[in-house]
């Protein structure tokens, strides 16, 4: 019997603001270190930016680029824009037409190749988490706690095996087309039309309500929890994926993760930009030397 090959679509939700160098840096990793490409999807707020992106980084050949309200409803529109991201993602099996699909953060960098099997095991996907800090009273850890109780509720269920993991925060996620497909149907059965509008259109900009919804921890508890799966769950922090939030924290980083995740906007910019293009221009070696020996 010959090995199924997964590919996986992958989208990037990229507001105006954020078409810079890290987008591009992403893209550029995803080209050469993301394996089992299929099509490269940009959500966007603007078109124009991201499209003349696309044409001056030459993805037309792989890219399309859609707008948020080709995908939300006009009520949704109104929601502020970290919702409105959340809600895209939630939508992707309308946009991506692979059975499984992948998010991917348009400051998020694939420092080394990502297989099928990084993110797939008999082909379905695997859960990534961060493992529990040492510290007991870790305030993030408690902040992603109270967003998983939050969303068991809106799913009208107990998160008894969701609250084994808590925290599923990542920039490289991927979704079943089935699963979240049946998550949109349940959210609709059980909170009328236009449900997500209804959720979330008194949480506004307070930043203490975001902590009450989150797009990949809704998934996650409706999968382990609603439907029950098994999937495999890995500890993403274990050399998986690192997210840098501060300069002091980039500082003491050596790229030595599979992804990085720079969420913070103040980083030395020159420094990323040389850290990067070191690390995919040793990545690229690596993988020619390695095709090199399977030739021989």
């Amino acid at each position: 019997m010959k090995p199924i090959f997964h590919t996986f679509d992958t989208f990037i939700c990229v507001h105006s603001s954020e078409v810079d160098y890290l987008l591009e840096f992403a893209v550029q990793s995803w080209r050469q270190n993301f394996r089992p490409k299929a099509k490269l999807h940009l959500i966007t707020n603007d078109r124009t930016p991201v499209e003349e992106f696309v044409d001056r980084v030459r993805l037309r050949d792989v890219a399309s680029v859609s707008t948020d309200g080709d995908w939300l409803s006009t009520q949704e529109m109104e929601l502020p824009g970290w919702y409105k991201q959340q809600l895209v993602k939630l939508r992707a099996y309308k946009i991506c037409q692979t059975e499984n699909f992948c998010n991917l953060g348009a400051d998020t960098v694939l420092l080394q190749p990502i297989g099928a099997d990084d993110l797939l095991s008999d082909g379905y996907p695997i859960t990534y988490y961060t493992g529990r800090p040492k510290k007991v009273l870790d305030r993030h850890y408690r902040y992603e706690m109270f967003r998983c109780l939050s969303v068991a509720r809106v799913l009208r269920t107990v998160p008894f095996r969701t609250l084994r993991y808590v925290d599923f925060i990542t920039d490289l996620f991927t979704f079943n087309r089935d699963d979240l497909i049946a998550l949109d149907e349940r959210m609709h059965r059980i909170h009328g039309p236009d449900c997500y509008y209804k959720l979330l259109k008194d949480y506004g900009k307070v930043v203490q309500n975001q902590k009450k919804f989150g797009e990949w921890t809704l998934y996650t508890t409706f999968v382990l929890d609603v439907l029950v799966r098994q999937p495999v769950v890995r500890d993403m922090s274990q050399g998986f994926l690192r997210q840098i939030y501060s300069q002091a924290a980039l500082d003491n980083y050596d790229f030595d993760s599979t992804v990085v995740h720079l969420v913070s906007k103040n980083l030395k910019q020159d420094m990323v930009r040389q850290r990067l293009t070191d690390r995919l221009a040793l990545s690229a070696r690596r993988a020619a030397q390695s095709h090199e020996e399977v030739g021989v």
